[in-house]
């Protein structure tokens, strides 16, 4: 998976929502990033059909989003910490392909996950950071591909989109853009 592009490995939940949000595929984001989904998650996704799972699907056939796979032994570890941590497999399984990239983060948006993340004792999961999908509104903006007003108006349009009006999501993804560009999503 060497292409001289910054890998990031995303959860369904991130994934869907940047498809709903339409800015996955985006040109300028394709120049510096590498899609990756654990193939956990691919299957997890792709099991209902859906317009989103199509779209997923084609971005898959196209080499826009890489399925990443994991030997039957990984697998069966991830299932275990699953039951363990009472957690997604598709969560857990992000962590070790990040781990497997050495990456010290996802790309993650699942309500679940982050509220149990204080609580994760599994080190290769409890050392992975995940980051929602305000990372890649904040990339864009610093790319000067958003403008301050634009990146509000997506933000909302992915909260709305999602269904994740005042919920743990969008006030951490608040909360991301805030810190690192100091712009206050209202």
């Amino acid at each position: 998976m060497k292409s001289g592009k910054q890998p990031l490995v995303l959860d369904s939940s991130t994934l869907i929502a940047l498809i709903k949000g339409k800015l996955l595929p985006h040109p300028a984001l394709e120049q510096h990033f590498q899609w990756i989904i654990p193939a956990l998650v691919y299957e997890e996704i792709t099991r209902v059909p859906t317009p989103v799972t199509r779209t997923i699907e084609q971005l898959v056939q196209e080499g826009k989003v890489n399925v990443y796979s994991l030997d039957e032994d990984v697998r069966r570890e991830i299932q275990a910490i699953s039951s363990r941590e009472k957690l997604g497999v598709g969560e857990i399984s992000c962590c070790f392909v990040a781990e497997a990239l050495n990456i010290g983060f996802f790309l993650c948006d699942d309500h679940k996950f982050i509220r149990r993340l204080s609580k994760i004792k599994e080190p290769r999961v409890a050392n992975k950071v995940p980051l929602g999908f305000a990372f890649i509104l904040a990339t864009l903006f610093k790319m000067h591909h958003l403008d301050e007003e634009t990146l509000k108006e997506l933000f909302h349009r992915i909260v709305n989109e999602n269904n994740w009006k005042n919920s743990i999501v969008e006030i951490s993804n608040r909360r991301f853009l805030f810190d690192t560009l100091g712009i206050w999503v209202g």
